[in-house]
């Protein structure tokens, strides 16, 4: 089944039913879905786009904004809210890895994520996965040690299919390979199954680079469409760690690459650029001539700078994982307050849907477990709050939920400002520690 069906399954059933009626011969050339308020349905074939003559019942369509709104909560699955931080952004991801550009009235205030108040028009790309042999080369390369690769090209001229059929040789060569997939293009969750490879989907790049280098030892770690400094920091920790990257970067030639912000930064952190041609492979450090003695010595320094690092990280860490235990905390109960206050959802009902969504855990909202990290006051607050859910009516049970909203968004602004000089001084105070005894090693 061409993927143009699968993503057409994911619109309402009055739009899927007669986009589903273009023939196969048609639908294995449409590249894009336009949908816009007060226009019809348009695909892009051939660069072009157009509404076929094959699909009559949508000649006469006029999309309006309560059908846009429909067409917008069934791209998110009636789930709008799990794709907050997608939309944020401007797209959604569908389950098929298909991406819905969306594009209407924005409203972002200061610093805080954008949020979306008007649907104008959405455009669906139609992703397909296809599968075609490597060159030899690029095979032969990808075998022997090459530290980090650049797949350059233009939008929309095959970055994403040339990552995903190195990913599948990584993988048939045994490599344990981390994917970083923010976006869940690369990889859809149907076709990742039967692969062994490690992917890390809805996270920022820079923190799931992170999370792969301390928790899934890769040797190789994929990412698509390399972006902002944050995720370029992250690359630089693990460029010179042992871990070959490879990603993907816009870019029509390598002489318009070499002018982009993030070539120049990796070349500064000594990254060796260049095109194939013009780089020689070259030999490992210990093949020119240091001697032993001396390289012992700079390892055991790097030993004691990690050591110092790791230390000041796994300050860092906690309160990370404090700051998010309150945030979770929040969304959890923001999202009773609305089931209660608009749709009186079941409670039982309730808890079930938001186990499964990994808001909560236990058996119910009485004996429901505080999320990890909240300090002792802030768990005796989560268990106060919930050990009596249910007993009230929706109206004193939204007060309620009000009330213990404040007490935690104020538990969470005390903790945002003692956070703000521990993140910067951990850091910092552990290198100091390690660049110390790593002056005593040398």
């Amino acid at each position: 089944m061409d993927e143009y069906y699968r993503a057409v399954r994911a619109l309402p059933a009055w739009l899927a039913r007669p986009l589903s009626a273009l023939p196969p011969d048609i639908a294995e050339q449409v590249h894009e879905i336009r949908l816009r308020v007060g226009c019809g349905v348009q695909l892009t074939i051939g660069g072009k786009p157009c509404c076929p003559a094959e699909l009559p019942a949508l000649q006469k369509l006029r999309l309006t904004p309560l059908q846009m709104e429909e067409i917008f909560v069934t791209l998110c699955g009636g789930s709008v809210h799990s794709h907050e931080t997608e939309i944020a952004v401007g797209y959604v991801t569908l389950s098929c890895g298909c991406r819905a550009g969306l594009a209407g009235q924005f409203y972002c205030a200061p610093g805080q994520s954008a949020v979306l108040q008007e649907l104008r028009s959405v455009n669906i790309r139609v992703a397909r996965n296809r599968e075609f042999p490597l060159p030899q080369k690029l095979r032969d390369i990808l075998q022997q040690r090459f530290i980090g690769m650049l797949l350059m090209g233009e939008p929309d001229s095959g970055k994403t299919t040339l990552l995903r059929g190195v990913a599948r040789e990584l993988a048939k060569q045994n490599r344990a390979v981390a994917v970083i997939d923010e976006r869940r293009e690369i990889f859809p969750s149907e076709e990742s199954a039967a692969l062994p490879l490690d992917i890390l989907s809805g996270i920022p790049k820079g923190q799931a680079v992170q999370m792969a280098l301390r928790t899934l030892s890769p040797q190789v770690i994929l990412l698509d469409e390399l972006g902002g400094m944050d995720e370029l920091y992250a690359l630089e920790q693990g460029l010179f760690s042992g871990v070959e990257f490879i990603a993907t970067l816009h870019a029509a030639s390598w002489e318009e690459a070499a002018r982009r912000p993030q070539v120049q930064y990796l070349q500064k952190c000594g990254a060796p650029c260049g095109s194939a041609s013009e780089r020689p492979h070259c030999a490992g450090a210990a093949e020119r001539g240091a001697c032993f003695v001396k390289t012992l010595r700079v390892v055991c320094a790097l030993f004691w700078l990690s050591c110092g690092w790791c230390a000041g990280d796994a300050a860092c860490q906690n309160t990370r994982r404090h700051l998010a235990a309150l945030e979770k905390t929040l969304l959890l109960l923001q999202r009773v307050r609305q089931e209660i206050s608009y749709r009186h959802t079941d409670l039982t009902l309730l808890f079930r849907r938001l186990k499964q969504e990994g808001l909560a855990a236990g058996e119910s909202f009485q004996g429901l477990c505080p999320p990890p990290g909240l300090t002792r006051p802030e768990r005796d607050c989560f268990v106060e709050c919930f050990s009596c859910l249910g007993r009230m009516e929706a109206e004193q049970e939204c007060q309620q939920l009000a009330f213990y909203q404040e007490r935690f968004t104020l538990f969470l602004q005390q903790a945002q400002e003692h956070a703000r000089p521990q993140l910067e001084l951990s850091h910092k105070l552990g290198f100091a520690v390690g660049l110390a005894a790593a002056i005593l090693c040398l």
